[in-house]
């Protein structure tokens, strides 16, 4: 039986299939370090006091952080070594809450809703990243649970297709960012918790990953799915018995796809054949954490652990049945959630943001 990575203080252990019987130990002693190992911190700021952070969207010349509670912050990072934070703004007073947020050129697009009542997508200008004009708001029916690692957004072309922790997939043009409006619902068999779109595809977590066909963007057709609910037979300890792991419930990174489990962990499936999804593997956060983020740059992945201290970890996935630690950091703050891009990693907690540059952990060179 062929191997998957698990890490586990100084061990990863990796097996390929369920049932996940046979399992190889590596040592990775050689890349432990108390602070850091091949990821260097390049600047930082603080946020201010907040409550969570959710999501982090880069730009060209801004990051903006999503937070609930606290809106949106901006921080601009020309120059990361000295990143601060502009501004931020937020719909305060009416007790709209952001969510998740994805940015087209000049356009972000927020899903949030005010609690109890009916999620939305609200579309701004933000071609001056300090004083967004909102252009357009579109109020979906029902009320969307309240689990923002369950809500997400992916945008192709005119078209916004949004989750609120449901069985529907939420159909909106936006070919008129002023008068954004609802076209379909799409009904999936369990509830939905992540959309990825690739071309004509879209990649949708309900229960396993199933893949739809966009071709009739408001009348789709599932044209394959892979079972990625199947347990392990590694315990992992949880710090919310009988929830949902605070993941980023899908990654996609060229040819892979990352599916989150009921542990914090991520199932590895190949999509050489985008319709048939196909499991190869099975990554578990290192010292068994439920609460990770996760993100993925070209044959690397970056894992966040969340806790009083954040400890993210980089792993070359090249050959994905022998993954290499190749690089990690030990953050002294709460941290929440990570995005990467280029050889930068951007990590956000309670009141902090920083900026590190992983470029050496991904020099399969050096």
């Amino acid at each position: 039986m062929g191997p998957l990575l698990t890490l586990a203080g100084d061990c990863a252990i990796f097996c390929k299939t369920a049932p996940w019987k046979d399992q190889n130990v590596v040592d990775l002693s050689r890349t432990r370090m108390n602070v850091s190992f091949n990821v260097r911190k390049v600047g930082a700021t603080d946020l201010g006091p907040i409550h969570r952070a959710v999501d982090i969207v880069p730009d060209v010349k801004h990051v903006f952080v999503c937070m609930p509670y606290e809106g949106i912050h901006v921080i601009d990072v020309a120059d990361p070594r000295r990143p601060w934070v502009i501004d931020n703004w937020g719909w305060w007073q009416e007790g709209w809450l952001p969510v998740r947020m994805k940015i087209v050129g000049t356009y972000a697009y927020v899903v949030g809703s005010v609690p109890r009542q009916p999620p939305g997508l609200r579309i701004l200008d933000i071609s001056r990243p300090t004083h967004p004009h909102e252009l357009g708001y579109c109020k979906g029916d029902g009320v969307g649970g309240w689990e923002p690692f369950h809500w997400d957004i992916a945008i192709a072309g005119t078209l916004a297709y949004l989750i609120f922790d449901g069985n529907l997939v939420w159909v909106v043009d936006v070919s008129k960012p002023s008068a954004p409006e609802e076209v379909s619902d799409i009904l999936m068999e369990a509830p939905t918790t992540a959309i990825q779109i690739r071309g004509d595809l879209a990649y949708v977590v309900a229960h396993g990953l199933h893949v739809m066909d966009l071709r009739d963007p408001v009348a789709p057709i599932i044209v394959g799915y892979c079972n990625t609910t199947a347990r392990s037979q590694v315990k992992s300890s949880s710090s919310f018995p009988g929830e949902d792991p605070m993941c980023r419930p899908l990654v996609i990174g060229r040819d892979r796809a990352y599916v989150s489990d009921t542990q914090g962990g991520y199932r590895i499936l190949d999509l050489s054949h985008p319709k048939k999804p196909t499991p190869i593997g099975w990554l578990h956060p290192p010292t068994d954490m439920r609460d990770v983020d996760f993100a993925v740059n070209g044959d690397f992945a970056f894992m966040l652990e969340i806790g009083s201290r954040g400890h993210v970890r980089v792993l070359d996935m090249g050959d994905p049945l022998d993954p290499v630690t190749t690089g990690y950091r030990d953050i002294p703050y709460p941290c929440h959630c990570l995005a990467v891009s280029g050889e930068h990693l951007y990590v956000a907690g309670f009141t902090h943001f920083g900026i590190y540059d992983c470029s050496a952990a991904m020099n399969r060179t050096s």
